[in-house]
């Protein structure tokens, strides 16, 4: 069986125009569609709206159905398709955690992705002290050219900082490299050149 939703709400266990084809030796024998399905989690089972079912016979026939609701039980449950990206950044960090462990139990290839999510969460306001340390230490710095080539200086260093943060979070996946570590090694890195930015500007 293949199951698909168009779109899901975790928060209300409810999918929408969800589709489960029946696949036998290459031909699809049975479709079913449905506008709207509800996990029930006190009944274990599914309640699904404007039901269409096609049956397709060996001899070509075709069958239709309709059915305004649906009571069934599936070989699936509603936690276990995908969360949405957007719906993983906006859960709340004890949620999050949950999701993850979760999806760890199940072997699931979102699992680097849910950790990325978790570290930088963290990271992040380090990032933002980071970049305001650079900016400082490059302000304090004395130029006969003015302000403006500090100010300069300051952005480029912010936007390598951000191309860094994307390269290292893409190599998680790619490179096999730690969230954690690929997370917190450009807050590291910048963090030492604020350093040494900070020791050579005039006191």
């Amino acid at each position: 069986k293949h199951y698909y939703f168009r779109s899901i709400d975790g928060r209300s266990s409810t999918g929408w125009d969800l589709s489960i084809e029946d696949w036998d030796e290459g031909r699809l024998v049975k479709k079913l569609m449905a506008h709207k399905a509800v996990f029930d989690t006190t009944q274990n089972q599914w309640i699904l709206t404007h039901v269409k079912i096609r049956t397709m016979s060996a001899d070509g026939l075709e069958r239709i159905e309709y059915m305004d609701r649906v009571d069934t039980t599936l070989a699936v449950r509603f936690d276990n398709f995908g969360q949405r990206d957007e719906v993983v950044k906006n859960m709340k960090t004890p949620e999050l955690n949950e999701y993850l462990i979760k999806e760890k139990m199940r072997g699931s290839s979102k699992v680097k992705v849910i950790e990325i999510e978790r570290y930088m969460r963290t990271a992040n306001a380090f990032s933002i002290m980071v970049l305001g340390f650079i900016a400082v230490a490059t302000a304090a710095r004395k130029s006969r050219r003015g302000l403006g080539v500090h100010l300069l200086a300051a952005i480029i260093i912010g936007l390598v900082f951000l191309f860094t943060s994307r390269v290292s979070s893409v190599s998680v996946t790619n490179a096999g490299i730690p969230a954690y570590i690929a997370v917190w090694i450009p807050n590291v890195v910048f963090g030492l050149i604020g350093l040494f930015i900070y020791a050579r500007a005039p006191k």
